[in-house]
Protein backbone atom coordinates (compact mmCIF):
# COMPACT_ATOMS: atom_id res chain seq x y z
CA UNK A 1 0.00 0.00 0.00
CA UNK A 2 1.50 3.31 -0.77
CA UNK A 3 0.00 6.83 0.09
CA UNK A 4 0.85 10.35 -1.98
CA UNK A 5 0.33 13.87 -1.27
CA UNK A 6 1.84 17.34 -2.06
CA UNK A 7 4.49 18.60 0.04
CA UNK A 8 4.41 22.05 -0.95
CA UNK A 9 5.54 21.55 -4.54
CA UNK A 10 6.81 18.54 -4.46
CA UNK A 11 4.20 15.24 -4.79
CA UNK A 12 5.08 12.82 -1.50
CA UNK A 13 5.26 8.71 -2.02
CA UNK A 14 5.38 6.64 0.51
CA UNK A 15 4.93 3.36 1.34
CA UNK A 16 3.02 2.57 4.45
CA UNK A 17 3.77 -0.24 6.92
CA UNK A 18 6.86 -1.41 5.31
CA UNK A 19 9.96 -0.87 2.80
CA UNK A 20 9.46 -3.90 -0.14
CA UNK A 21 8.38 -1.58 -2.76
CA UNK A 22 10.60 1.39 -1.53
CA UNK A 23 13.30 1.07 -5.19
CA UNK A 24 9.91 0.36 -7.27
CA UNK A 25 8.78 3.64 -6.08
CA UNK A 26 11.84 5.36 -6.42
CA UNK A 27 11.97 3.68 -10.30
CA UNK A 28 8.52 4.41 -10.85
CA UNK A 29 9.10 8.01 -9.79
CA UNK A 30 11.93 8.39 -11.88
CA UNK A 31 9.92 7.72 -14.76
CA UNK A 32 7.83 10.94 -15.36
CA UNK A 33 9.96 13.04 -12.92
CA UNK A 34 13.01 13.78 -10.97
CA UNK A 35 13.40 11.91 -7.29
CA UNK A 36 14.34 14.82 -5.56
CA UNK A 37 14.37 13.35 -1.76
CA UNK A 38 13.85 9.73 -0.22
CA UNK A 39 13.48 9.94 3.23
CA UNK A 40 13.37 6.76 5.31
CA UNK A 41 12.42 5.98 8.47
CA UNK A 42 14.99 3.63 9.12
CA UNK A 43 17.31 6.77 9.42
CA UNK A 44 19.22 9.15 7.58
CA UNK A 45 21.77 6.58 6.20
CA UNK A 46 18.80 5.54 3.92
CA UNK A 47 18.76 9.26 2.64
CA UNK A 48 18.42 9.69 -1.13
CA UNK A 49 17.89 12.17 -4.53
CA UNK A 50 19.18 14.39 -5.85
CA UNK A 51 18.65 17.13 -2.88
CA UNK A 52 18.99 15.02 -0.03
CA UNK A 53 17.74 17.75 2.50
CA UNK A 54 15.20 19.14 0.28
CA UNK A 55 12.46 18.55 3.36
CA UNK A 56 14.42 19.14 6.63
CA UNK A 57 12.48 22.22 6.86
CA UNK A 58 9.59 20.91 6.22
CA UNK A 59 9.96 17.61 8.80
CA UNK A 60 10.31 20.15 11.69
CA UNK A 61 10.88 17.81 14.75
CA UNK A 62 8.31 14.88 13.97
CA UNK A 63 9.75 11.46 14.89
CA UNK A 64 10.68 9.91 11.84
CA UNK A 65 13.94 8.31 12.73
CA UNK A 66 15.34 5.86 15.27
CA UNK A 67 15.46 5.38 18.16
CA UNK A 68 11.74 6.25 18.01
CA UNK A 69 9.21 3.19 17.88
CA UNK A 70 8.18 1.85 14.17
CA UNK A 71 4.65 2.30 15.03
CA UNK A 72 5.19 5.95 15.46
CA UNK A 73 7.83 6.83 12.69
CA UNK A 74 4.63 5.41 10.13
CA UNK A 75 2.21 7.80 11.84
CA UNK A 76 4.64 10.87 11.47
CA UNK A 77 4.62 10.25 8.26
CA UNK A 78 1.18 9.87 7.47
CA UNK A 79 0.54 12.98 9.59
CA UNK A 80 3.44 15.23 7.54
CA UNK A 81 1.56 13.58 4.05
CA UNK A 82 -1.59 14.53 5.51
CA UNK A 83 -0.99 18.16 6.86
CA UNK A 84 1.16 19.21 3.69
Amino acid sequence: MIVCGHAGDRFVVMEALGWHGKVKIEQISAVDGRVLTVVDSGGLRFAGGEDLHGLDDHLEDLPLFPPHPYDERQEAFLYYIQRS
